[in-house]
């Protein structure tokens, strides 16, 4: 039998300091088992995943991706469409995985938000 976890969530904007968006990520991904997809607004803007723009929050969720190998997956489209015209559409929301071959499953836009397809076979 294979078992594997599944969780969307949302990272609020609040959370500012490294010390403490460190142990938010930390926390929330030990949760979450050695086979796992999490995807949601993580909040944090990272050219890496297609953010506009690089932010600190970005950087640590980013470190911690790649010190426990972990993988993401992104459509490379805005996810976020600001209400002020003075605001720039950008990318929020994306997947990250671990331990899932990405033979399994695929990722695709849809409308806003990006759509995630696992295969069972």
């Amino acid at each position: 039998m294979y078992w594997f976890g599944m969780a969307g969530g949302y990272v609020g904007a609040v959370v500012s300091f490294n010390v403490k968006v460190k142990q938010t990520y930390e926390a929330f991904f030990s949760t979450l088992g050695p086979r796992f997809m999490a995807g949601g607004d993580f909040n944090s803007k990272n050219a890496v995943w297609g953010s506009r723009i690089t932010i600190t929050k970005g950087r640590e969720l980013f470190n911690i991706l790649q010190q426990r190998n972990y993988s993401f997956l992104s459509t490379d489209r805005p996810t976020y469409w600001p209400s002020d015209p003075a605001r720039q559409p950008d990318l929020l929301d994306f997947f990250v995985t671990n331990g899932i071959s990405s033979t399994y499953y695929d990722i695709e836009p849809s409308y806003d938000l990006p759509v995630f397809t696992l295969y069972y076979k």
